[in-house]
């Protein structure tokens, strides 16, 4: 039953987002939602995750020439839902640990 209600969300969340769950932050509300088929987190004022940020860190990756850089580890600070490892291992496929 678990599975089949998590499959409707997911199938629902192409057409509206769709909050996952939601919590009180210091100061803000703090929400993950699914937004076609991919985890948001979201304050009241910014998206952190597939969003307006993911869009910059393309650029910039871009800019910075990611696919030829070698490089064995990451540190990524204020990881969200984890937008910048997607676009390092899907669009550049690094697998930094």
């Amino acid at each position: 039953m678990k599975d089949i209600l998590y499959f409707l969300k997911y199938l629902t969340s192409f057409l509206v987002p769709v909050v996952m769950e939601k919590k009180q932050g210091t100061l803000s509300p703090v929400e993950v939602c699914l937004v076609n088929g991919r985890y948001h987190l979201n304050s009241a004022h910014v998206n952190y995750s597939f969003g307006g940020l993911h869009t910059v860190f393309e650029r910039v990756f871009a800019h910075l020439e990611i696919q030829d850089r070698e490089f064995s580890s990451v540190l990524v600070l204020g990881f969200g839902a984890g937008s910048v490892a997607d676009i390092l291992r899907n669009r550049y496929e690094k697998n930094a640990g």
